[in-house]
């Protein structure tokens, strides 16, 4: 993303890739003359772990420093690191550290004192709340999956995409778990249109993917919603695709009966029954399925445990300073920085069904 080079032009010193700032075994990378590597450094090679956990962050990158510079002598390199502010905004930082590496041996040089003091302790809160926040998604990626207890559509909709990645492994012909239709309740006045839209999906779907349906409110005009799209539709339309369906089991054996003609696999499921996590992904999470529930009982105590140090810590820290502009928060650097994070929202939108929490 950017690179400084010394005067002698004895080194070039590189800094992040685009899009994925921070992140890497190439963050910060010295070079010598000749085009040889003096060293390459991941972040955590530069500052703790514990300290890069609470710096702000996008989908896609780790925004963790301002405007470089090189020493007068040509010795060294000045990194400025940024020290986190409890507002989490990407560009207010409380300020920056000063952290040295020797470009002829690419020895790091943590700045000690009051200052560095300052920046753990600013920092402390934030890494506690970033604990308890993976504890947290450990506990919901481990234990059962329960359907939403009111009818909002984004609830059901996280509850759809997490329902169907634990009843069937991802389908390689399609393009992603989704999209999700939610019918509303029968007096609500989209209805109509929504019910439409879902018939049309029997007519008009083009291409292999998962679709998923429910309708807290209205279940019965969901199954009949279905049955009359797939009396409807074309046979055979929907090979290749799979369908996911939230009924209650009454109203289940029917559904399937009549989405067999669309040529797709039928996944009709009760959401009154918790769905457990699959096998397989459990043991990627390092839990034995017989001990799901344990492991995610231990898993939400440490999360309180994390958010209670984190309340106990932002009484310790000093206020964060007042927002005020940045000296150059026109330049061309913030403003790319700005563009990256803005492409973020897409990717973010897409993933936050992926975490019930967002």
């Amino acid at each position: 993303m950017s690179a400084l080079v010394t005067n002698s032009a004895s080194y070039v010193v590189t800094f992040d890739n685009w899009h994925s700032a921070g992140f890497g075994d190439n963050v910060v990378v010295i070079y010598r003359a000749d085009g040889s590597q003096v060293r390459s450094m991941r972040l955590v090679d530069i500052l703790p772990e514990d300290y890069i956990r609470a710096l702000p962050t996008s989908v896609s990158s780790i925004w963790w420093s301002g405007e470089h510079a090189l020493s007068n002598d040509g010795r060294q390199v000045e990194l400025k690191v940024v020290i986190p502010n409890s507002r989490g905004a990407i560009d207010t930082p409380r300020g920056y550290l000063n952290v040295l590496i020797d470009l002829a041996t690419g020895a790091v040089s943590l700045p000690s004192g009051a200052e560095w003091d300052a920046a753990m302790a600013a920092a402390a809160p934030l890494t506690a709340r970033s604990k308890a926040s993976e504890a947290t998604w450990r506990a919901f990626a481990i234990a059962a999956l329960t359907a939403p207890k009111d009818d909002k559509v984004a609830d059901w909709r996280r509850y759809l995409y997490q329902a169907a990645k634990r009843l069937a492994p991802k389908n390689q012909n399609a393009m992603g778990f989704g999209p999700e239709w939610i019918l509303p309740s029968e007096n609500e006045p989209d209805f109509v249109e929504r019910a439409r839209d879902i018939r049309s999906i029997f007519t008009n779907w083009d291409k292999p993917d998962d679709l998923m349906f429910a309708s807290p409110s209205a279940p019965e005009a969901m199954a009949r919603t279905l049955k009359e799209g797939a009396e409807s539709g074309v046979p055979g339309r929907l090979a290749g695709s799979r369908l996911f369906v939230a009924l209650p089991e009454a109203l289940a054996g029917d559904v399937r009966s009549a989405l067999k003609s669309t040529g797709a696999t039928v996944i009709v499921f009760d959401p009154s029954n918790p769905i457990p996590q699959r096998s397989e992904t459990l043991r990627e999470m390092g839990v034995a399925p017989d001990q799901a529930e344990a492991e995610a009982t231990k898993a939400a105590a440490a999360a309180k445990q994390f958010e209670a140090d984190a309340v106990r810590l932002e009484a310790l820290a000093s206020p964060a300073p007042a927002m005020s502009k940045s000296d150059d928060a026109d330049t061309e650097e913030v403003m790319a920085d700005v563009l990256d994070a803005a492409a973020d929202h897409a990717t973010e939108d897409i993933q936050r069904s992926d975490n019930p929490h967002d």
